[in-house]
């Protein structure tokens, strides 16, 4: 098996001759995995990570916020912004949009990793998020290879003043591409 590919966490996207693929392998990681640490160099800092590293970032959704994104994104859906309107549906108040709950995960990565390109994200969105809800992102490195990270991603909604507390409200994966990443071994890969 190609060397790259044994570094393919199941399911997740790599992206080979300009086109994303999925592959799937029996196990999640390689033993030789373990040990492993990579090096990445940013402008005068450097920092060292591996797989299984986690990260979060944490930011509670206001109404202005919501207001702000729809005017950025040009996305009015009465659903964000007309309490009236959102009362009738399902929901029975206004969500913030998906997408400014799922732009938490760059942030974490940028926060995490400073100076990497973004170049993948893969979200389900799997309940809604509500005005004034405080959500916590949260990366963990799954593989490195050549120049790209991949992450397992989520956000949860972890303070408000309703009952979704807990909730998973994304899930997902992101991949990145860092030009000063590197691959260290540890003393005991000598």
């Amino acid at each position: 098996m190609n060397k790259i590919l044994t570094k393919i966490i199941k399911n997740q996207p790599i992206i080979l001759n300009n086109s994303i693929k999925r592959f799937y392998c029996k196990s999640s990681l390689k033993d030789d995995d373990s040990g492993r640490i990579y090096l990445v160099k940013y402008e005068d800092s450097e920092k060292m990570i591996k797989v299984g590293d986690k990260d979060e970032f944490i930011k509670t959704f206001s109404k202005d916020d919501i207001k702000l994104f729809s005017e950025l994104c040009g996305d009015f859906n009465p659903i964000h912004l007309d309490e009236e309107y959102s009362k009738r549906t399902k929901f029975g108040r206004c969500i913030v949009h998906g997408a400014l709950v799922s732009s938490l995960i760059p942030s974490v990565v940028s926060k995490s990793i400073p100076g990497s390109i973004y170049i993948n994200q893969e979200v389900n969105f799997l309940k809604p998020t509500f005005i004034d809800d405080t959500v916590k992102a949260e990366t963990t490195i799954l593989s490195i290879s050549g120049k790209k990270i991949v992450f397992d991603t989520k956000c949860t909604v972890i303070s408000n003043s309703n009952d979704n507390i807990n909730d998973i409200v994304i899930k997902g994966n992101s991949t990145i591409y860092h030009s000063g990443l590197s691959s260290k071994r540890t003393n005991n890969n000598k």
